[in-house]
C-alpha cells in the first residue's frame, strides 16, 4: 500500500461485508466505508479541493472523520484534525495557519465557528441535526449525488497524508506533518502489540487529533 486510501481499497476488497466502524447507531462495512470516502472524495473535487491542500476537521469520534481522511487520501489531500478542546481563537489560528480550504464541523462546535476570525473563509461542512446558513452545508446534502467512483489521484508514499498540531504550550501549535510512510511505519508495531488479528473489535475512545488517537485509529 503506497496511501492510506489504499487501507479502505483493500479491505472492501477482502472483506466487504465485515463491520469497518461502529458509531452511535450507525455501522459502515468495508464497502460502505469504501464508497462513501468515495463520494467525499468526490464532494471535495466539486468544492475546488486539490491534490495535497488541507482540508479540516472540527468534531469528536465520529465516523465522518474517517470519511473525510480516507476521501481526502484518495485526491491525495491532506487531513487536519484540530484539538476540540481548544477555545475558538485557538482553533482559528490552526485553521488559519494550515490554510485549510474545507472544514468538517461537528454540531456541537458550530458556536466555536462563529467565534472565529477567519480571513480565508473555508466551507464549511455541518455533522449533526442543524441547518446550514450561507457558506455551509449538510454532510448529507454534501455527498448526496456524487458518485461512489473512486477518483484514485496519484499519490507516493512521502506524499503528506495527516497533518496534527503540537499543543502549543510553549508556543503557538506547530503543524507536523505525516506522511503516509509514517502512517504506515507504526501499523505493524502497534497491531503486533496489541496482538491484533482479522476478527479483533477495537473501542476507540482516544481522540482523533493525536497521534495516539488517529494512529490507533488507523491500525484499527
Amino acid at each position: 500500500m503506497r496511501s492510506i486510501a489504499d487501507i479502505p481499497r483493500r479491505q472492501a476488497a477482502e472483506n466487504p461485508d465485515k463491520p469497518a466502524l461502529i458509531c452511535h447507531d450507525r455501522t459502515l462495512t468495508y464497502r460502505d466505508l469504501d464508497a462513501e470516502s468515495s463520494q467525499v472524495a468526490n464532494a471535495l473535487i466539486a468544492a475546488g479541493v486539490g491534490s495535497q491542500s488541507r482540508v479540516g476537521f472540527i468534531g469528536k469520534n465520529i465516523a465522518e472523520y474517517f470519511t473525510l481522511v480516507f476521501g481526502a487520501a484518495k485526491i491525495n489531500a491532506v487531513t487536519v484534525a484540530v484539538n476540540w478542546r481548544l477555545v475558538a481563537a485557538e482553533m482559528a489560528y490552526i485553521l488559519n495557519h494550515a490554510e485549510v480550504e474545507l472544514v468538517v464541523v461537528e454540531d456541537e462546535f458550530l458556536d466555536h465557528l462563529g467565534a472565529m476570525d477567519l480571513p480565508r473563509q473555508p466551507l464549511v461542512v455541518l455533522v449533526g441535526a442543524v441547518t446550514a446558513t450561507e457558506g455551509q452545508v449538510g454532510y448529507s446534502d454534501w455527498i448526496n449525488g456524487q458518485p461512489a467512483t473512486d477518483p484514485a489521484y496519484p499519490s507516493v508514499e512521502d506524499d503528506t497524508s495527516l497533518q496534527l498540531y503540537t499543543s502549543g504550550t510553549t508556543g503557538l501549535p506547530k503543524g507536523a506533518e505525516l506522511s503516509n510512510r509514517n502512517v504506515f511505519s507504526i501499523v505493524g508495531p502497534i497491531s503486533g502489540m496489541l496482538g491484533l488479528h482479522p476478527d479483533s473489535v477495537m473501542l476507540h475512545v482516544l481522540p482523533l487529533f493525536h497521534i495516539g488517537g488517529s494512529g490507533v485509529a488507523t491500525v484499527g
